[in-house]
């Protein structure tokens, strides 16, 4: 937009027009960055006490509780596929979006809809490997 020769009101609207998706995708993508780091450090914790975890197993078999552990550790692999497989997508779908007038109301959707799924990676990757 041309903001050369406006008053000081349309002014201000474009720049609240712009501002306000800015602010609202800057902090969906805060929330999904501190979702993924929680996420790596929740595999990495568990990977280091897979040995304890998973000592179990060799009396207990497929119903001991360091087989579940393992499958805990197999689904919190498998939501970082889950978070992968919806930001991905969503890079995608923003680079073509970018630059288009109107389209800020679809990114912000769009947003909140990646970090609804983001959130929701936990109970899909559960869910995949039958973890209770």
């Amino acid at each position: 937009a041309e903001l050369v020769g406006l008053d000081i009101w349309d002014t201000l609207g474009h720049f609240a027009t712009y501002f306000l998706p800015y602010i609202i995708l800057l902090v969906v993508q805060i929330l999904t960055a501190v979702i993924c780091w929680v996420r790596i450090l929740d595999i990495m914790i568990k990977v280091m006490f897979a040995p304890i975890g998973m000592a179990d197993m060799v009396s207990g078999g497929t119903q001991s509780q360091g087989f579940r552990y393992l499958k805990r550790l197999g689904a919190s692999g498998l939501q970082g596929a889950v978070i992968l497989a919806t930001t991905k997508p969503y890079g995608m779908i923003s680079a073509i979006t970018v630059g288009q007038d109107g389209n800020w109301i679809i990114m912000v959707l769009l947003s909140f809809v990646v970090c609804t799924l983001v959130f929701k990676a936990s109970s899909i990757a559960n869910e995949v490997m039958g973890v209770n």
